[in-house]
């Protein structure tokens, strides 16, 4: 998990990932090959050694031979052995090592090579013992040849042994190792990429419900201010027309009263008498009433318009509160993504340098590269020295 943990999941690092689990496939498949053709070389081997002779029955041919030996030396002379070196100018008998080349292994393979022209045996006779002797260099020439052969096959048996046990540790290193390592690194790349498109989603999807309700509250403010601006513009007519007909209802009644039309008055007994509006100390006090009234509506005329014009400072501060925390929400929103797309893009970045870093793919930079950065720090030098 703690490899997992340094990863940087981004879309160029599953695409590394991948690349690599193909490559570590391909060599899986190949050593799995090479393997293969090791172990059925490494069996046609085993057969052969076993088909062979043994130590112990070249042992006894090697005992026979030394045994042939020395009834030539009893039948040649004592001397039979320094008159046979004396003879021997250059070697009759060589042993060369050829390689065979098994699934990119080289085995060593010996082999016998007898020069014909090569003959210290050829002036003897049957009177010197020259048939025992004789009998002594085939019976050493066949266990030389057996010798080389059982040597041949012993080394290219051992080599193949040591080549098939690392080639089998490779393929199971990559088989139990690097294969489900990738596997596990891809699949956390995967769900980290699975859960940031989910978060890009509802991101988005918070965004576009937040720019509605905003929307929405201003078109509500609107609609307010626009029935506060009705009412402000329609309520003074309304009371200037009901003060009026008031007026017109108090005028009406005024001069019915003065014509004597203001209608009976019944007392508690019944009679008919006369209206007490009539008399002038009467009239003065409803007049002053009038006014009062009038007095009083007015007052409730302007206390309900400084109601309304307090509401209506209240509901444009509210509004333009509202708009400024918006617009603040929506330019931390998109420093924070932009931050967050820089982090992003800065990780992308250093994985990739890590991997052509792990790749040995840096190149050493051209001299146009070096002189183009020189020229760029010379020109960012004079810059700051003319802001200076």
């Amino acid at each position: 998990m703690s490899s997992d943990a340094q990863i940087a999941p981004s879309r160029m690092t599953l695409q590394i990932t991948k690349q690599k689990k193909k490559g570590a496939a391909q060599g899986y498949q190949l050593l799995k090959k090479k393997s293969d053709a090791l172990s059925a070389r490494f069996r046609g081997m085993l057969k052969e050694i076993v088909k062979a002779r043994t130590k112990l029955s070249i042992g006894d041919t090697i005992n026979e031979a030394h045994f042939s030996l020395a009834k030539a030396s009893w039948a040649g002379g004592s001397d039979l052995r320094g008159q046979l070196l004396q003879r021997i100018k250059r070697p009759a008998v060589f042993v060369t090592a050829a390689y065979d080349n098994v699934a990119g292994v080289r085995l060593p393979v010996f082999q016998i090579t007898t020069d014909p022209t090569v003959d210290i045996l050829k002036n003897i006779t049957l009177s010197a013992g020259g048939h025992v002797i004789l009998t002594a260099r085939d019976k050493y020439q066949e266990a030389l040849s057996e010798l080389v052969k059982l040597a041949s096959l012993q080394t290219a048996f051992f080599t193949l042994d040591s080549e098939i046990k690392m080639t089998n540790r490779r393929v199971n290193a990559l088989n139990n190792v690097v294969l489900p390592k990738l596997d596990k690194s891809i699949t956390y790349i995967t769900k980290e990429l699975d859960e940031m498109e989910r978060e890009e989603f509802f991101r988005l999807k918070k965004i576009q419900e937040k720019k509605k309700q905003a929307k929405e509250a201003e078109q509500k403010a609107l609609e307010e201010a626009l029935k506060v601006i009705v009412v402000l513009l329609v309520l003074p007519s309304l009371l200037l027309l009901q003060q009026q007909q008031q007026q017109e209802l108090l005028h009406t009644r005024m001069r019915r009263i003065k014509r004597g039309d203001g209608g009976p008055l019944i007392n508690t007994s019944g009679r008919r008498r006369r209206s007490p509006l009539l008399s002038p100390s009467n009239q003065t006090l409803q007049q002053q009433q009038q006014q009062q009234q009038q007095q009083q509506q007015q007052l409730q005329q302007q206390q309900q318009q400084e109601l309304l014009y307090a509401r209506m400072r209240r509901i444009k501060r509210s509004y333009a509160e509202g708009i400024k925390r918006e617009t603040e929400k929506r330019r931390q929103t998109i420093g924070a993504r932009r931050r967050r797309e820089k982090k992003t893009s800065n990780r992308d970045k250093a994985a990739a340098m890590a991997v052509l870093a792990r790749c040995s793919v840096f190149s050493v930079p051209s001299q146009h590269s070096q002189t183009e950065t020189k020229t760029t720090q010379d020109k960012e030098t004079q810059r700051q020295r003319g802001v200076a």
